[in-house]
């Protein structure tokens, strides 16, 4: 890589490194008002890779976690099957990037915690049609080297199950 470009990806990783937690939150009131009454979710957790990631992710932690949150706001968990019927899926994704796989600088990774709520929804045009869509979305960016990138991303994943909490007690007082 030339100088060039090592000196813009570096000014880049500086910058995520500056704010590590830099927050993408869209709890608008709208948004909030999705929560309202919300009993039962399925809990959907993935995790995505780009590059050489060797560390493992926990995800048994992270299923926990949220369960955790979930339990504190009297939400239970649901099945396949009804989740299908009733439409509630609240998603973790987490991708982790490895820059040095494209070039770029080594020893650390770059990762993103998304939490989305996927609910189903009524067309206002259109009676009777129903689709999915995210109603309720917060996400982190962060980076971390190997050693620490568990711990990071849990604290990143507790950052916006955090936020999903603020919001369901808003609107379920």
């Amino acid at each position: 890589m030339n100088l060039t470009k090592q000196f813009i990806f570096a000014a880049v990783v500086v910058c995520i490194i500056a704010i590590p937690s830099s927050l993408d939150a869209t709890s608008t009131r709208t948004e909030r008002q999705t929560l309202e009454g919300l009993k039962r979710v399925l809990v959907d957790v993935q995790v995505l890779r780009q590059g050489e990631v060797s560390v493992e992710l926990n995800q048994t932690a992270m299923r926990r976690d949220i369960q955790t949150t979930l339990d504190t706001l009297g939400i239970r968990r649901q099945g396949l099957p009804e989740a299908e019927k009733n439409g509630n899926i609240l998603g973790l994704t987490i991708a982790v990037m490895n820059p040095e796989s494209e070039g770029g600088m080594s020893g650390f990774y770059v990762y993103t915690a998304e939490l989305v709520l996927r609910q189903r929804v009524k067309l206002v045009r259109k009676r009777g049609v129903r689709a999915s869509a995210i109603t309720w979305m917060a996400s982190t960016t962060g980076c971390a080297i190997p050693d620490e990138l568990n711990n990071s991303v849990r604290r990143s994943v507790a950052t916006v199950l955090d936020m999903f909490a603020e919001d369901y007690r808003e609107v379920n007082r």
